[in-house]
């Protein structure tokens, strides 16, 4: 079902995903024709829509403090992050409109060389470099811990060597 409202037609399935279907349909039903019913009946669903657009914030985050400190755009961030995401699908996690599973919340915080914890809390660590991330992402699981051994080993010399 179509519903024209001066002269803008509107698939009532498009709206109804918003809340307004049952309103749509009693104003079709009522064949509403003059133009102040019209603008009447347009205010009350825009007025619907804008309640649903003002949802509360889901969640804080420092989404968009990191990837400012970064100097990446949302789409940049969104290609960094693997599989990627949407400049959109970004925008609603940076707003706290949708919040990620935890596997994306992981990748935005390697693509932002930081912790999960930091996205959430605010406490930006100290940034990784990007070359570090991405030889960490490409490391199997199964080998990581051996990996981290290899680090502690090495900075345990390093500290052996600036004190000795």
């Amino acid at each position: 079902m179509i519903w024209e409202a001066n002269g803008t037609l509107m698939p009532t399935a498009l709206l109804s995903c918003v809340g307004v279907g049952s309103m749509l349909h009693s104003l079709h039903s009522a064949n509403l024709r003059s133009r102040a019913e019209v603008s009447v009946a347009r205010n009350a669903i825009s007025a619907r829509i804008g309640d649903n657009a003002r949802m509360e914030k889901l969640w804080e985050n420092q989404i968009k403090a990191l990837r400012n400190a970064a100097g990446l755009s949302l789409e940049e961030l969104g290609a960094l992050v693997e599989p990627p995401i949407s400049k959109g699908m970004m925008s609603q996690y940076e707003r706290g409109k949708r919040r990620p599973r935890q596997d994306t919340l992981n990748a935005i915080a390697a693509a932002l060389g930081t912790t999960p914890g930091a996205v959430i809390d605010g406490e930006p660590a100290e940034r990784v470099p990007a070359e570090v991330v991405d030889l960490w992402q490409r490391i199997a699981e199964a080998d990581k811990p051996r990996v981290k051994d290899i680090l502690r080993t090495f900075a345990q010399d390093s500290d052996d060597a600036a004190a000795g």
